[in-house]
């Protein structure tokens, strides 16, 4: 299988006079050859199905075949289904010291990306700030710019064992397939090395048995 066609027929009604927009789940599989067996069981449809592909005015119409040339990420990068792929050692927040009332609103407020929160404290009753998504943490370090008194009372650190990896998909596969299966090609090729490997080493010890039993 080395494409795929999409079928789109739309007509708008001449009286029709409102707004009418195509969008991508117009779009029909047309089946020919042996794709019309081989994938008979198979529901061939856009990924995403509110993409607009375009407005048409009263009485206009569009008739198009789309082809979608399948291929390998080892071919060209746009056949590959992973958007980003990144890692970044997991961020430790710290609060050296509570954090109460108006300090509290104001670190809260400071954030961009909302790591702190603030709860009532059951001793005095009033706010604190809490670490409640230290994940969030870009390290913008606008915390570490507020002051209580004469301290600064947030420290930013990483966790060396912990490392959050992020995969974002194109939508044409899942990130946990995706995984699954770097980790099958990454075993794969571990296996290649180590029998190319063994196959040099086998060769050079016969080489020096050889060498050795002339004299």
């Amino acid at each position: 299988v080395q494409k795929l066609i999409f079928e789109l027929k739309i007509t708008r009604p001449q009286n029709f006079n409102k707004g009418f927009s195509v969008f991508s789940n117009s779009l029909k599989w047309k089946s020919y050859g042996l794709l019309s067996h081989l994938l008979k069981n198979s529901q061939i449809k856009p990924v995403f199905r509110d993409i607009l592909v375009l407005k048409l005015n009263p009485g206009q119409k569009i008739k198009c075949e789309c082809h979608c040339v399948l291929g390998k990420g080892t071919t060209h990068a746009k056949f590959s289904p992973v958007g980003t792929t990144f890692y970044r050692i997991f961020p430790r927040i710290k609060i050296t010291q509570e954090i109460l009332g108006k300090n509290a609103k104001n670190f809260f407020k400071k954030c961009p990306v909302k790591v702190f929160d603030i709860e009532k404290c059951t001793i005095t009753s009033l706010e604190k700030l809490i670490v409640s998504s230290p994940g969030f943490c870009t390290f913008c370090k606008e915390c570490l710019t507020v002051k209580v008194g004469n301290f600064f009372p947030i420290r930013i650190g990483r966790v060396k064992n912990k490392v959050s990896f992020v995969i974002e998909s194109t939508g044409v596969l899942s990130p946990e397939i995706l995984f699954h299966r770097a980790i099958f090609l990454l075993v794969g090729k571990c296996n290649e090395a180590l029998s190319s490997l063994y196959d040099n080493f086998s060769l050079k010890t016969s080489n020096f048995k050889k060498k050795s039993g002339s004299f």
